[in-house]
């Protein structure tokens, strides 16, 4: 047994030995491989670099095993339900109002002034809006006008209003000192301004009618000397600050 024993303690002495040789022998030739990418370099040379094996194409014997596989589909694109086709039974009429009307404004009962300055500005006949607003602001009604962009509204109440303004004879005519007598709210600053400069091209028939404006977005105190120093018509939006 003793002599068993000392046989195997040699043998796995050489195993390890064996394990070790393999490890270094490795490490030899990576530091061998090493060097030669080193010296290729150093010459210019792009260094070697070991092949990919080819995977098999579709007609090689290894890709003719998926031919008969289908397709996958994900099941967002199935199991939907087939939209139908709806044809246009006929078009259908635009919505659509005349905007011009036959009457010009000079049958409207306006002061000739006011006549004559939209004369000038290129205007001669009333849309369909100013026709049916005017002569009831004239005859003193109140109106709740309705109508698309562009149909005149901003005529439709800023000629009624002229016109009563400049009437005024008692106890004297109208002048800035008389301080605000007409409020115009609107929704934006840019209709506020579009407002305001059709109020002072007409007002240049009646200097002694002063419009304005308090649109915000400045000093409250130069705000409040325009007011000082007199404004007849005044044009605002519905929120100043």
């Amino acid at each position: 047994m003793g002599d068993e024993a000392a046989q195997e303690e040699p043998l796995q002495l050489n195993l390890v030995d064996g394990e070790q040789g393999k490890k270094r022998k490795a490490r030899e030739e990576d530091t061998q491989h090493e060097q030669v990418q080193d010296q290729d370099q150093d010459h210019g040379k792009a260094p070697k670099r070991a092949k990919m094996p080819r995977r098999p194409a579709e007609g090689d014997g290894e890709g003719q095993q998926g031919q008969g596989r289908k397709d996958f589909v994900s099941s967002l694109f199935r199991h939907n339900p087939e939209i139908p086709r709806l044809e246009p039974s006929g078009a259908a009429p635009g919505a659509r109002e005349a905007v011009f009307t036959e009457r010009g404004f000079s049958e409207s009962g306006l002061h000739p002034y006011l006549v004559k300055a939209l004369s000038e500005a290129g205007l001669t006949r009333m849309t369909s809006v100013q026709a049916r607003a005017i002569p009831a602001a004239l005859g003193g009604k109140d109106a709740l006008v309705k109508s698309q962009t562009g149909s005149g509204k901003t005529l439709a109440y800023a000629l009624p209003v002229l016109h009563d303004l400049q009437a005024i004879r008692e106890p004297r005519p109208v002048t800035r000192a008389d301080g605000v007598l007409a409020l115009v709210v609107v929704p934006t600053r840019e209709l506020a301004l579009q407002s305001l400069e059709w109020l002072e091209r007409l007002c240049r028939s009646f200097a002694r009618i002063v419009p304005g404006a308090l649109l915000g977005g400045e000093k409250k105190k130069s705000e409040k000397a325009r007011v000082r120093k007199g404004i007849n018509i005044l044009v605002s939006v519905s929120q100043l600050y």
